[in-house]
Order: C-alpha cells, then sequence, then structure tokens
C-alpha cells in the first residue's frame, strides 16, 4: 500500500479540473458507478458537475466505475467535513487519500492514476471510516470521474459493462 496523501499534496494535482480539458471525458456520478452500502443518498448543488452528487458517511460504503482507458480521475467536493479513503484499481489497493480541506472547492480532482495500461480497469474508492483530526466528519461525496482518451477512440459510452 501506498503512503496516505493529502489533497493539495505534491503527487496529486493542484485545483479544479476541467472538463474541457483537451482528451479528458467526464462521467457524472449517475453513469455507470455501483454503489455499495447502506448511507448513499443523492443530493443535487449547482456548484457540482452536472448538479448533482451522491454522499455517505457509512465506513466501509464505497463506488465502483469501470472504465476502458489508461488514465482516471475521481471528482468531488472538498470540505472540512471529509474522510479517508481507499482507492483500489483492478482490486489492488493503490492508495488511501485523506480528502480532508480547510476550505470548500467543487470539481476537485482529488485522484489521479496515469500510469495504467491501457484496456479495461475497475475503480474503487471505499470509505474507510477514519478521518483527518482537523475533519469534523466522514462525509464521502462523489461528483463525477474523468477518462483520458486520445480523440480517436469510439466514445465507450456505448460499452456499458
Amino acid at each position: 500500500m501506498m503512503p496516505l496523501a493529502e489533497i493539495g499534496s505534491a503527487n496529486l494535482p493542484k485545483g479544479p479540473t476541467s472538463a474541457e480539458e483537451k482528451g479528458w471525458v467526464r462521467y457524472e456520478s449517475d453513469e455507470g458507478c455501483r454503489y455499495v452500502g447502506s448511507g448513499w443518498s443523492k443530493s443535487s448543488s449547482i456548484d457540482m458537475s452536472n448538479n448533482d452528487f451522491y454522499v455517505t458517511s457509512n465506513a466501509d460504503d464505497y463506488i465502483e466505475f469501470n472504465f476502458i482507458d489508461d488514465s482516471i480521475r475521481f471528482i468531488r467536493y472538498t470540505t472540512i467535513f471529509s474522510p479517508i479513503v481507499e482507492i483500489s484499481i483492478d482490486r489492488i489497493v493503490d492508495n488511501q487519500v485523506d480528502l480532508y480541506n480547510s476550505s470548500n472547492e467543487h470539481k476537485y480532482v482529488a485522484y489521479e492514476n496515469t500510469s495504467l495500461s491501457f484496456g479495461l480497469h475497475i475503480i474503487k474508492i471505499r470509505n474507510t471510516g477514519n478521518k483527518n483530526a482537523s475533519s469534523s466528519s466522514t462525509n464521502f461525496y462523489i461528483d463525477a470521474f474523468e477518462v483520458h482518451r486520445p480523440l480517436y477512440i469510439e466514445d465507450i459510452r456505448t460499452y456499458r459493462l
């Protein structure tokens, strides 16, 4: 397992993402995502991508998203109410990320992996139920995922898994 990473640390992207960024395609939180656990609920906010998001505060609730590519980003809302999550790629734990942030930021890249081989992958993000000492709860917000695809690849949205 890799060391615990914090938002804003050197190994994570800085600042919000842009859906317009060349080659990155956004998948909203209700597009092909599988939510597991009893705490998930859908909410609305004009500040979120597509004006909605999913949230849970339950330990061990998780989300899975299948994608065909060599890169993935997890987009979220950062706040003082955030847990530490465990991120797995292809059923292997890749990292733990502390999602706490002292300020609220929308459409934030909380995790990025650009070192995958091209192919079918699954990302799983699990709420560990643990939190940074500065965090006031374990609310885990899901906004969207982004995959990086060369522009010549056919849109994989037609190939739902």
